[in-house]
């Protein structure tokens, strides 16, 4: 290998880090349009999401579960102002004020990481929240990862399925 050819080498190199650097976090898709949570797809329309991490799972997050998670909620951009942070949030499927934000837990297995970007329609809407200081028509960035699932007595964590019952009968 000359010289030349090194330093093509080296610039084939760097255009690739390069590539894979800028790209690979501005990779974002549109939630799936099959009807999950039973809410028209036209209503998910314009929300991204990113998968941070992706655990495989024997159980994923379906209505009317129990669900912990640990998000953080900017409104405007990725850095924006910090509205709220939950390190173990609980809250059931169904129950949530905007629906968005269940959009994108849906589907999660234990471990899962996402990023999601909300429209305002998928947020708070025109109104806002002043409680929260939301100004309407803000989109949310939300960093949400998926803790536990608790159906009846059974919790599923990313360690795996503990049931209770299951451990009190083999006593």
């Amino acid at each position: 290998m000359n010289l030349v050819q090194f330093f093509l080498f080296l610039d084939m190199r760097f255009l690739f880090w390069l590539y894979c650097t800028v790209f690979s976090e501005s990779v974002t898709f549109k939630v799936d349009d099959q009807d999950v949570d039973n809410r028209p797809t036209s209503k998910k329309a314009g929300m991204r999401v990113e998968h941070v991490n992706r655990e495989s799972c024997s159980r994923k997050v379906e209505p009317k579960d129990i669900v912990t998670v640990k998000f953080t909620i900017r409104v405007g951009s990725e850095r924006g102002d910090l509205i709220q942070e939950r390190k173990a949030y609980r809250f059931q499927i169904g129950e949530k004020p905007y629906p968005g934000f269940e959009t994108g837990v849906l589907g999660t297995c234990p471990g899962d990481i996402k990023k999601l970007t909300l429209p305002p329609h998928l947020a708070y809407g025109q109104e806002g929240s002043p409680e929260l200081n939301i100004p309407g028509n803000s989109p949310l960035h939300v960093n949400l990862e998926t803790l536990a699932i608790k159906k009846d007595s059974v919790i599923w964590t990313k360690f795996g399925r503990h049931d209770p019952d299951r451990i009190r009968d083999e006593l």
